[in-house]
């Protein structure tokens, strides 16, 4: 779970526990997961009645997808679970005798049953909950590209973030296509271009950041890949967008920061025109020439990040 934390990727873990009846009175593997999680994860909850379980799991896949990708923990007690005939039969069966305790313990296991299995008949359609995530202004927008016009020796750096929507992959990919710049790939984006795209640069990156006049990070920080941001003199401008509003100033203060969803190509929107012509010299000085395809090869640029059969969406009718 930390991994996946310090990783931002969504992941959901279901973990079980004992019965509700029976939590904090010393039950087999009775321990307080809620705080055993709690500082590594972004939201966890512990499910106690039947009705509760659908929403709430929609909840945990919104939540682990929405803002900065994370973990989360949803426990479920074995009653919420087992079939209800059969935790009424073993909860009541302990109760002996006449009296006023066992008709008082009869009485709050009936009350505490009823609440946990009430309104399971009651039908729930799953519904489907789109991520939030900031999105850039037009003035940020505007400030990034006229950064990104002015400079001579840009380089473009994408990390995760822009590839953790799997539905835009597609989309990342021709827009940060049509920028024309020098692109190095980091973390789960690698395999976002495909193999043999002519911007994908694959070596020489520490030197492209010494002698770039601007870096960009899409959806990563100034991390150890990136020397801390000290690899390169502090008179180099920088952009950086990010969703994780400490990872945006992370090491080193970017001439401009945006707190953003790098997965939604708005900052590439409206660019005056490719600068592939432009960087072309500089883009051969990062990396020796491809190979050229053998007559009749496939297409080369579907995202290797992607399953193999996944589906271009532009192209459905």
């Amino acid at each position: 779970m930390k991994n996946a934390s310090l990783a931002q990727s969504p992941l959901i873990l279901i973990g079980g526990a004992t019965t509700t009846l029976l939590k904090g009175r010393g039950s087999l593997q009775d321990i307080d997961q809620q705080a055993l999680f709690a500082p590594h994860v972004k939201w966890q909850a512990s499910v106690t009645a039947v009705r509760d379980i659908v929403p709430t799991i929609e909840k945990a896949f919104l939540v682990a997808q929405s803002g900065v990708p994370g973990p989360v923990f949803l426990e479920f007690p074995i009653d919420v679970i087992y079939p209800e005939m059969f935790i009424r039969k073993e909860a009541e069966g302990k109760i002996k005798g006449p009296g006023i305790v066992p008709t008082i313990a009869r009485w709050y296991i009936g009350r505490h049953l009823g609440n946990l299995y009430g309104g399971k008949e009651l039908p729930v359609a799953p519904r489907r909950q789109l991520p939030e995530a900031p999105l850039a202004s037009e003035g940020q927008i505007s400030s990034a590209l006229a950064m990104i016009a002015q400079a001579k020796k840009p380089v473009l750096v994408l990390g995760s973030q822009t590839v953790v929507r799997n539905e835009r992959v597609f989309d990342v990919q021709a827009a940060v296509g049509s920028l024309g710049l020098p692109i190095y790939l980091s973390g789960m984006a690698r395999g976002l271009l495909g193999k043999n795209h002519p911007l994908h640069m694959r070596h020489k990156r520490g030197n492209a950041l010494k002698e770039s006049d601007l870096v960009i990070l899409i959806g990563v920080p100034f991390d150890f890949r990136l020397g801390y941001g000290q690899e390169f003199s502090a008179s180099v401008k920088t952009l950086c967008v990010n969703l994780d509003k400490s990872d945006l100033s992370k090491n080193r203060t970017p001439t401009l920061a945006i707190l953003a969803d790098p997965c939604k190509p708005l900052l590439f929107s409206n660019c005056p025109s490719p600068r592939l012509t432009d960087c072309l010299g500089y883009s051969q000085l990062l990396a020796p020439p491809l190979k050229e395809s053998p007559k009749g090869a496939a297409a080369q640029d579907q995202p290797l990040c992607l399953d193999r059969q996944a589906e271009d969406p532009r192209r459905r009718p």
